[in-house]
């Protein structure tokens, strides 16, 4: 009767399997990682257009949009803690339009009261309404939007009194810029502030 004879796995083949498992555990957090920013980023976009439509029936009812000040009564400058002004002005939004875990509707000014406000390279989950914050003044209204952290390469958005409009700007996790799209009414401009933004960043309106 003979003995069957087993051996033990060799090292090599023991980190070979090691590897292995090791490198399917990476692939699939960078897989699961890619589809919750592209999640996050098409949860962006559907507030965005829900929110846009919202601020067109207002324009069509009112024949202006919406004043920073009037969506944002107390002038919050990191985050509005009451919806209800805003959701009094554009109706057919709900709570859940304006926020979520992703990401939260922020509506501020272009004038010195939000100077602190205006870089958005702090603001990557938040969306961003910007317009004139009241029906005083005349000329332009200069809203610097820089998608760096300080320095004074970014975008400039320009937005008038004596034609007023609102932008919307939002970031794009999944293509690592940020997003400007401006109202259907009104005189609004988007130029580079100082030099270039980083790449891949364009100073450039778009649309959804």
């Amino acid at each position: 009767m003979h003995k069957r004879l087993s051996r033990g796995f060799t090292i090599v083949e023991i980190a070979t399997v090691v590897f292995i498992i090791g490198l399917l555990a990476v692939m699939t957090v960078v897989v699961f990682n890619n589809v919750q920013r592209q999640a996050r980023d098409t949860s962006k976009e559907q507030a965005v257009k829900a929110i846009m439509n919202s601020l067109e029936r207002y324009y069509d009812n009112h024949g202006e949009y919406p004043t920073g000040n009037q969506l944002n009564p107390n002038k919050d400058l990191n985050k509005i803690n009451s919806y209800g002004p805003t959701l009094q002005y554009l109706p057919g939004l709900t709570l859940a339009d304006l926020t979520t875990n992703t990401y939260n509707f922020y509506a501020y000014c272009d004038n010195t009261d939000c100077n602190g406000a205006s870089w958005l390279n702090y603001r990557r989950y938040q969306i961003i309404y910007s317009s004139r914050w009241d029906t005083s003044g005349s000329g332009s209204s200069v809203y610097i939007g820089s998608t760096q952290a300080s320095g004074g390469s970014g975008c400039t958005v320009t937005e008038y009194y004596d034609d007023p409009a609102y932008t919307l700007q939002w970031y794009n996790e999944d293509q690592g810029i940020w997003k400007f799209i401006r109202s259907k009414h009104g005189r609004a401009e988007i130029t580079n502030n100082g030099g270039a933004p980083t790449p891949p960043q364009t100073c450039t309106f778009t649309t959804i």
